[in-house]
């Protein structure tokens, strides 16, 4: 649980919108990929009995950590936070906490069916296939959000900029 707690703190903290925002697309994939094929041999490696689940879930604590924290190293070689003017970051503590908040709340609503079946059933093998089908589920999930959120933003930046593309993108996705 510890573990887990950790994860969802530092999920809270990520700065993938900042990526996605400025549509940096090859570095998130690329990044996303050696964390997920690095989770894959640990769990290959060191989760061999049902009794590794405290292994299980440290690597994929460590792997939702491990994104955040090479977003966070980007983003500081990105961003220069000094400056000569006074900063008032008071100002924005508690929309930071209301955010955590959110994410703590909407992490424990979505592990919560999982859990509760957990509860139910005799044994795990009905968690197992429904945890399967929701990976399935949040795989697909991710493809398509992926394509809506990258045809959205430059279809925005578009129509502001460049309405002839605009119209050629969007007879073309259609």
């Amino acid at each position: 649980m510890w573990m887990f707690l950790v994860s969802t703190l530092l999920q809270s903290y990520g700065v993938e919108w900042y990526f996605q925002a400025l549509e940096e697309y090859r570095y998130i994939t690329i990044r996303s990929i050696i964390f997920k094929i690095i989770s894959l041999i640990a769990i290959i490696l060191f989760v061999r009995h049902s009794d590794d689940y405290l292994i299980y879930g440290g690597i994929l604590a460590l792997v939702t950590c491990g994104n955040n924290v090479f977003n966070i190293i980007r983003l500081r070689k990105e961003i220069r936070f000094s400056s000569k003017e006074k900063l008032c970051i008071i100002r924005h503590v508690k929309p930071l906490i209301s955010f955590a908040l959110l994410s703590i709340a909407s992490s424990v609503y979505l592990s919560f069916d999982t859990t509760l079946l957990g509860f139910c059933s005799p044994d795990n093998s009905q968690v197992a296939l429904y945890q399967l089908a929701s990976k399935i589920k949040g795989a697909v999930f991710a493809i398509v959000f992926a394509v809506i959120n990258t045809l959205v933003s430059r279809l925005s930046y578009n129509i502001t900029n460049d309405k002839q593309k605009y119209y050629s993108l969007l007879k073309n996705q259609l």
